[in-house]
């Protein structure tokens, strides 16, 4: 097969992958990408069919795809660079008809590489690394065959198989490495070049310290992982798990927010847990091991009631508030590893029922005048508590109403995250007409009608259990897993959860495969060391190599004397281990494969047939170095005529050549003179190579 049909063949590989870092990022628009996707198709079709239209045509449409980026980046795109990308996108495709000599295929080349680069500016996400590996080695086999082709054009000779391989193979290793360094030694920026742009009525599900209603009328599920956590002592799913993150207890303007917690001050010790509750409730004792990434803010999530944090002492201190969740002094700026200790309280239907019957009595304790907060309506929830009454209808029993709200929600209501309820009064909108909305709706109302009659409540916000691994054992929790539920308060006992929002919306929301699964912990990876590689990162990375190496060279400083010390104190053994080390670098030598063939090739020979072929074979070694290897089908005069350098180095090849000829098969022996001078030749000509030829 010639060379030319396979660079073509190459060439559209690697804009394959180029086109793809663009095609496949959420930031692009979908008609571009349909229009990128036709645009690959039909220059592929155009190149493997034979089409030839015009160069005039090609050059117009590229001036076309550049005034038409031009009017996109200055009167509708957000951000220029914008434009310029797609430019870029279809500039390629553009060339990629026009693949007629070497130049062509080095520009289609050079333009895909500018393009993949600019595909890291839109997606970010692990497939990106596998579309550049990809990538990368269509442009490594693109590059080996278009050397080959120019190679071919001005008569050289090609490099054997072998080599080819073992040079297509150190350059791929050598831009890995470089890219590697580059990647570690450029400055960061610590955020992303170009944002995805909602529009108006729209907004991303994920963890907020405030819950405000009727502001957006749908949801994007958003699945950017916030956390990774473990349970030690189990194995398996924990059924019912959600991740706590923080309670408000004050509605008003249709939003929730925390209005009457007090904050209390832990100190952090080092490599100990911070108790911050001595009295924790009874229920399943819990220990996790949480990895909690930097967009989260300051808030520590955390499984059921928590009475003990293990921190990082970096942070010093922990600030808790009265509405039992804990925090950070500051928001961490890296991903955080820490430990919550906390239980699950279980309570039984007799317990909560003895319990809230005691409510008349705690209203009336000054000490606990915060459960009024809990009881607390805004103006204008009239028509929420007249459908509370009507729901709980002759209903005494306060546990008993608890569950006629539980099971007015699931008989009537509909979990989505879009057709939202908006309006001055959402919450009505979604009690009396759309009967539809997403947990913060849910939560709301039933804290709301829970308050109408008489049961003390707040909403809790956090995210539900997640996805669990099966294979690593963790949780993997991501922004589409936040959730909103009620928390109604039993004196005496404490809070126990309660969640209206219906239960075929508690699962997990998003599921993934087995492979997915396995391929997680390596995401993990990606998104923690590449795309979150902060200038942090880059900081410890040096201090780090820097105490590697004051740890050598103080290892080295009392390592030597004892080593010295150790082989002059056995002066046999350490003289056996250096003379059994010289033999095996001297047996290895001996019985490498060139060794064994020259040893075969010179056994028949005389002594001064093997000082010529010695000669010889130092003449071939230095030429295979030049890119002349010696064609086993070819003569050495043929070689010697092949050499395409000065006239001066041929001659010497064909002097020391045709000694070589006459000492191995002719008559005269190699005398002494005649190798000298075949010896002087050799040198002569390593010094010409040597010297640029």
């Amino acid at each position: 097969m010639k060379l030319e049909p396979l660079i073509v063949y190459s060439l559209f590989s690697g804009a394959l992958f180029s086109s793809l870092s663009l095609i496949l990022s959420p930031q692009i628009h979908p008609a571009h990408k349909i229009g990128l996707s036709l645009g690959l198709a039909l220059s592929f079709i155009y190149q493997t069919q034979r089409l030839r239209l015009s160069r005039w045509f090609f050059n117009s449409g590229a001036i076309l795809a550049l005034g038409s980026s031009l009017i996109y980046g200055v009167w509708f795109a957000e951000y220029p660079i914008q434009a310029a990308i797609y430019f870029l996108g279809y500039l390629v495709l553009i060339r990629m008809c026009e693949l007629d000599a070497s130049r062509d295929y080095k520009l289609a080349l050079i333009l895909s590489l500018f393009e993949i680069a600019a595909g890291s500016l839109m997606m970010v996400q692990f497939r990106y690394l596998l579309i550049f590996l990809g990538w990368l080695i269509s442009a490594l086999f693109s590059l080996t065959l278009i050397t080959l082709s120019a190679k071919t054009t001005t008569g050289k000779i090609l490099p054997s198989p072998g080599r080819l391989l073992s040079l297509l193979a150190g350059a791929g290793m050598a831009s890995l490495i470089i890219g590697f360094f580059l990647f570690f030694l450029l400055p960061r920026v610590g955020m992303s070049l170009i944002n995805f742009q909602l529009g108006s009525g729209r907004g991303w599900s994920g963890y907020s310290t405030e819950i405000r209603l009727g502001e957006v009328v749908s949801l994007l599920v958003n699945q950017t992982p916030v956390m990774r956590a473990r349970l030690l002592d189990y194995s398996r799913p924990v059924e019912g798990l959600k991740w706590r993150m923080r309670a408000m207890e004050y509605y008003d303007k249709n939003t929730w927010r925390e209005r009457s917690g007090e904050i209390s001050n832990f100190p952090v010790y080092y490599n100990q847990p911070t108790t911050i509750d001595e009295t924790p409730p009874q229920g399943r004792k819990l220990e996790q091991e949480i990895y909690l990434e930097p967009d989260l803010g300051s808030d520590l999530p955390a499984a059921g009631w928590v009475y003990a944090y293990q921190v990082p002492f970096k942070f010093r201190s922990l600030n808790c508030s009265s509405n039992h969740y804990c925090s950070l002094p500051v928001p961490s700026a890296e991903r955080i590893h820490y430990l919550a200790y906390s239980a699950l309280p279980q309570f039984s239907e007799q317990e909560m029922r003895i319990s809230l019957s005691l409510m008349p009595e705690v209203l009336k304790d000054r000490d606990l005048k915060w459960v009024n907060n809990l009881l607390q309506l805004p103006k204008g929830s009239e028509s929420i508590c007249e459908m509370a009454q009507k729901i709980a209808g002759e209903e005494s029993d306060p546990v008993r109403k608890i569950s006629l709200i539980q099971d007015f929600f699931s008989a009537n209501f509909r979990y989505s995250l879009t057709g939202l309820p908006t309006g001055p009064n959402p919450m009505e909108e979604f009690l009396y007409r759309s009967r539809r909305g997403n947990c913060e709706y849910f939560a709301s109302a039933g804290a709301l009608m829970l308050r109408c009659l008489g049961i003390p409540s707040r909403i809790a916000v956090g995210f539900l259990a997640g996805e669990f691994n099966p294979y690593q054992k963790y949780y993997l929790v991501r922004e589409s897993d936040a959730h909103a539920w009620v928390e109604i308060y039993l004196p005496g006992l404490g809070f126990m959860e309660f969640d209206p929002t219906p239960p075929e919306a508690l699962g997990e929301r998003t599921k993934s495969t087995w492979l997915w699964k396995m391929v997680d912990p390596f995401i993990f990876r990606w998104n923690r060391w590449v795309v979150e590689f902060s200038v942090t990162d880059q900081i410890r990375g040096f201090r780090r190599v820097k105490a590697e190496g004051y740890r050598l060279r103080y290892n080295f400083h009392f390592t030597a004397p004892g080593l010295r010390q150790w082989v002059r104190g056995r002066p046999l053994v350490s003289g056996a281990i250096l003379l059994s080390a010289l033999a095996a670098v001297l047996i290895s030598f001996l019985l490498s494969p060139t060794r064994r063939a020259e040893r075969a090739w010179m056994k028949n020979l005389s002594w001064s047939q093997r000082q010529a072929a010695r000669v010889y074979l130092d003449l071939l070694k230095l030429l295979g170095t030049r890119g002349y290897p010696r064609n086993p089908a070819a003569t050495g005069l043929e070689l010697a005529e092949k050499y395409s350098g000065r006239p001066e180095a041929r001659q010497l090849i064909l002097a020391v050549t045709v000694f070589y000829y006459r000492a191995r098969f002719g008559r005269e022996a190699a005398l002494e003179e005649n190798l000298k001078q075949a010896e002087a030749d050799l040198d002569r000509l390593k010094r010409i190579i040597l010297s640029g030829e």
